[in-house]
């Protein structure tokens, strides 16, 4: 009887800690599936944002295919026109005149450009 006695209580006791263990590791596995579902709202927010970026590239990727992008790059960044085209040219004079006078009226104190507007 003692024997039984003895073995009913080791029993319990493995029972008791396999349960231990069993949901010491479920809180764990649990813990981690929740920060893992932090992880996957963060992948889905970069998702969203590079088939954003993506979409805008495949629009400027048409718009570089077209006739009129080459066109308009010839024009702008290489200076060239079309057969029978006038090129005109201004000089930078006039153009550095009005720098100037903007730049001496920025530096004028405010105080003075509200006399100047009201006297």
């Amino acid at each position: 009887m003692g024997k039984l006695r003895l073995n009913r209580r080791f029993l319990k006791l493995v029972i008791f800690v396999s349960g231990i263990a069993v949901i010491v590791g479920l809180a764990g596995s649990s813990y981690q599936l929740w920060n893992k579902r932090d992880i996957v709202a963060e992948r889905q927010t970069v998702l969203t944002e590079l088939e954003g970026e993506n979409a805008t590239l495949k629009r400027q990727l048409q718009d570089a295919q077209s006739e009129g992008f080459v066109e308009r790059m010839a024009r702008e960044k290489l200076g060239l026109v079309r057969q029978g085209e006038t090129v005109v040219v201004m000089k930078n004079e006039k153009l550095k005149v009005k720098n100037e006078e903007q730049e001496t009226e920025e530096n004028v104190p405010n105080w003075k450009k509200w006399w100047g507007l009201f006297f």
